[in-house]
């Protein structure tokens, strides 16, 4: 299902809205009622909480992700026929965005120090095509192309919503604050950086699961092995001791299976 991409931007903003008034605390319920009918994957949903963890706002029962250090390269992956399908559909949507002149631009930016939240949804929608811009320049780097939109636009209402906390705090440079370049230069800045730290998770996560596969086709061909050898089934410390591995590490093993006796008997997991 294709994403709206301003609905999904105008849903988040509503979900932060909603959970400021009732004390910066939102149930993990409220969020997954709220994009129901978008059908989003696993890891917007959690992009969805992380930005609301930014904007300091309290998700019940949640338990925040454990970053792994980087050690491997950035995954690549080749776009689908439906990706690039879904971003020509995005891409017609955005002629019809909002967008401002000069004049109007620094006075969002003036109204947005002050914590204007209607120029904080404009200046949101007039620098869409900015964030398009950026996925743009990232496409064959880890992550389809439309996701790739999805976590710019993320990272853009991020980046606006915490300059006009950022802007507050340097009251005697108010005029600067306000400079369009600047501005667009500092959006620029934050999207990309939390692209970057995206990607990077992204390239952990392909990493690990791509290792737990070559894991399991190593069991798969061990215990094939051994069945050919004995004419039975291997026992797990027969494994781990083939494997030259702990016996406790070959159950963790057989257990994140999905199907543990089709890795033990006939399955294969291709990388």
């Amino acid at each position: 299902m294709q994403i709206d991409q301003k609905l999904f931007m105008e849903r988040v903003q509503s979900l932060e809205r909603e959970a400021k008034a009732r004390g910066s605390r939102i149930a993990p319920e409220t969020i997954e009622e709220a994009f129901r009918d978008m059908a989003c994957t696993d890891r917007q949903m959690e992009e969805i909480c992380r930005y609301l963890e930014a904007r300091q706002v309290s998700i019940e029962g949640r338990e925040k992700p454990v970053d792994e250090d980087p050690s491997d390269r950035r995954i690549r992956t080749r776009e689908s026929k439906r990706d690039q399908d879904m971003v020509r559909l995005y891409m017609d949507e955005m002629q019809s965005a909002f967008r401002f002149s000069r004049g109007q631009e620094e006075d969002l930016i003036l109204r947005l120090c002050d914590g204007d939240d209607q120029a904080r949804d404009l200046l949101v929608e007039g620098y869409l095509p900015l964030a398009l811009e950026i996925a743009g320049a990232y496409r064959g780097k880890g992550l389809q192309h439309s996701d790739l939109i999805q976590e710019c636009n993320l990272g853009l209402l991020m980046a606006i919503s915490n300059y006009s906390e950022e802007a507050l705090d340097y009251e005697p440079d108010r005029p600067s604050s306000a400079d369009p370049a600047r501005f667009r230069e500092y959006l620029e800045e934050a999207i990309c950086a939390h692209l970057e730290e995206e990607l990077s998770d992204y390239t952990e996560s392909m990493k690990s699961a791509r290792k737990m596969v070559r894991q399991m086709n190593r069991l798969n061909d061990t215990a094939e092995a051994f069945a050919r050898d004995y004419g039975r089934g291997a026992s797990p410390e027969e494994l781990a001791d083939r494997m030259g591995m702990a016996v406790d590490e070959v159950r963790r093993l057989m257990k994140s299976s999905l199907d543990a006796i089709q890795v033990l008997e006939t399955g294969r997991f291709d990388l």
